[in-house]
C-alpha cells in the first residue's frame, strides 16, 4: 500500500483515538465534582473534543505528508510526529484557555493537560506503526 494512503489512515485513527482519550478524561472530571449524568457529559466532550481537534489533526496530517515526501520514515517519523503533535497540542490548549477566559485556571490548566496527555498517548500507541513505514 502507498505510504501516504498508510500515513492517512493512521492520521485519522489518531485523531479519533485522541478525541476518546480526551472526551473521557474531560468527561469523568466534570463529573466528578456533580456525578449528575456520566454519559451525557462524556459525549458532550467527545464532540468537542472531535471538533476542537479537527485542525489540530489536519496540519498533523499535513506534516506527516511532508515527513513521507522527504523521505523520513521508521523513528525519524515516530519523532517527528510525538514533537509535532506536542507543538500542536499545546497550541490548542493555549487557544483553549482564550476561547474559555471564564474559566477558573486550575480548570483550565487542566483540560490542557488532558490534552497534552491523549494526544501523546494516541501517538505512543501508534509506535509499531510508524517503525513499519517504509519506503
Amino acid at each position: 500500500m502507498n505510504s501516504y494512503l498508510k500515513i492517512t489512515g493512521r492520521t485519522f485513527t489518531i485523531w479519533l483515538m485522541a478525541a476518546f482519550i480526551n472526551a473521557i478524561l474531560c468527561g469523568c472530571c466534570r463529573v466528578v465534582p456533580g456525578a449528575e449524568d456520566i454519559p451525557g457529559e462524556i459525549c458532550l466532550s467527545l464532540l468537542l473534543s472531535l471538533f476542537l481537534l479537527a485542525p489540530v489533526f489536519f496540519i498533523f496530517w499535513i506534516v506527516m505528508l511532508v515527513c513521507i515526501y522527504r523521505c523520513i520514515y521508521e523513528r525519524a517519523l515516530f519523532r517527528a510526529a510525538l514533537s509535532s503533535v506536542f507543538i500542536l497540542a499545546i497550541a490548542t490548549g493555549v487557544i483553549c484557555l482564550k476561547i474559555c477566559e471564564e474559566m477558573p485556571v486550575s480548570q483550565s490548566l487542566i483540560i490542557m493537560a488532558f490534552a497534552l496527555i491523549s494526544t501523546i498517548t494516541s501517538i505512543m500507541l501508534h509506535f509499531k506503526y510508524f517503525k513499519s513505514i517504509t519506503q
